[in-house]
């Protein structure tokens, strides 16, 4: 029930947070991630992708052990295998699991002949060890000793209503993957991944042995300046860019979109244009800027992160950059507010945020002034059923708005 705003991806997928990945998604496509999951071998995903829509990356589609179990062991392989010397993949590295007849049959297969593969040595690498910055299980009695001796990438999930819970874990030896749970389907209360799951996953990496990790695939991967403080490619204002290793191709993305130079009064306090301040006296500055709802969540994570200056008085009507914007709802949501447990209707929570702290904003919905809020922009309504038009000003005359529905039963 917390939200972060903008964070690095290796950060979302360590914390498992779900609106980064639903974002990410929404922005690749749900038909080619479906089709993808289909060449990492699952057979379960048997309906059209409108069926499972965003939520497919969520776990919305249904899945078995064997076939988590597979896929994970398909990228260990496509990454242990990967050349790095020709720049290539083993061919038989994404297939079910199967038993061997000896030790060297794997090995015996590999050699045939190499040629690409489904996903990239270096996208894989990066992920992985993102998933090694996941907080072992509290409860886990071994998770000192097995902190001190073994690198794993895992993964948890826990089904709605506590039905079952999972983990799946990997190196470059072993892929590990647990399911827990009634073979009826009843929940139970303390039926979680960190709690039932993942201890029984490192009990059994615990007792492997010849455990090891991945080999980078550096062939694989490109030195780019980054950066530091937004992880984009860095443009030519970014303050300390940092050079750094990246999947191949990542050359082609976008620049930093967040820092923006802007001009400042000679103080260095104020923001000023040519308009009302000499240019000779101005300081150029790069400034990380983002919108007035992520500086919303971003400043209460990032101690770096400094509000644009506000402007010179005399140059306020030159406002360039957004200051007001809508925290919730958002364009085209769509709002059911429950029943109270005192068995009468509940409020919904209005929000909004100002990049000047001390401004006032003003409130109208569909057209009737609601009240002002200082500081805490927050608003407790209970709007009817039906089509609304929120409205939000501020004392510059500058407005936001969105258009939402509240639903019925």
């Amino acid at each position: 029930m917390t939200y972060d705003g903008l964070v690095p991806a290796n950060e979302a997928i360590a914390r498992s947070l779900n609106v980064p990945a639903v974002k990410m998604l929404q922005e690749y496509g749900p038909a080619k991630f479906h089709y993808q999951l289909k060449q990492l071998g699952f057979k379960t995903f048997i309906k059209p992708t409108t069926h499972y829509g965003l939520s497919l990356i969520l776990g919305g589609g249904e899945a078995n052990l064997f076939e988590i179990a597979s896929a994970y062991a398909s990228m260990g392989r496509a990454l242990m295998h990967y050349s790095n010397t020709q720049n290539k993949y083993a061919t038989n590295s994404y297939h079910p699991l199967n038993y061997l007849y000896s030790e060297n049959q794997e090995q015996e297969e590999i050699k045939q002949n190499l040629k690409s593969d489904v996903l990239k040595a270096s996208s894989i690498w990066f992920t992985f060890n993102a998933m090694t910055e996941l907080l072992r299980p509290q409860d886990y009695i071994g998770r000192m000793q097995f902190l001190s001796k073994n690198r794993v990438a895992w993964k948890t999930g826990t089904s709605f209503g506590f039905r079952d819970a999972w983990a799946v874990g990997l190196d470059a030896k072993y892929t590990v993957a647990v399911w827990v749970g009634n073979a009826d389907g009843e929940g139970r209360p303390n039926l979680t991944d960190t709690s039932a799951a993942a201890p029984i996953m490192f009990n059994i990496f615990n007792i492997l042995s010849q455990k090891k990790w991945f080999n980078k695939p550096s062939s694989d991967m490109i030195k780019i300046k980054v950066c530091k403080q937004s992880g984009y490619k860095a443009s030519e204002i970014c303050p300390e860019p940092i050079l750094q290793e990246c999947p191949s191709g990542s050359e082609k993305t976008k620049q930093c979109p967040f820092h923006k130079l802007i001009h400042l009064d000679e103080t260095g306090q104020y923001r000023v244009n040519s308009n009302c301040y000499e240019v000779s006296k101005m300081k150029h500055v790069p400034w990380f800027v983002t919108s007035p709802a992520q500086e919303y969540f971003f400043k209460q994570h990032n101690l770096f992160y400094r509000s644009v200056p506000n402007y010179l008085p005399a140059c306020e009507s030159e406002l360039s950059i957004r200051q007001l914007d809508i925290i919730y709802p958002r364009e085209g949501f769509k709002v059911y507010i429950p029943i109270g447990e005192n068995g009468k209707q509940g409020n919904c929570v209005f929000k909004a945020t100002h990049k000047n702290s001390s401004t006032t904003l003003f409130w109208h919905l569909d057209g009737t002034y609601i009240g002002s809020t200082q500081k805490f922009h927050q608003l407790s309504l209970l709007p009817s059923v039906g089509q609304h038009t929120l409205v939000i000003t501020d004392l510059e005359g500058e407005n936001a708005s969105c258009k939402f529905e509240v639903i019925g039963k």
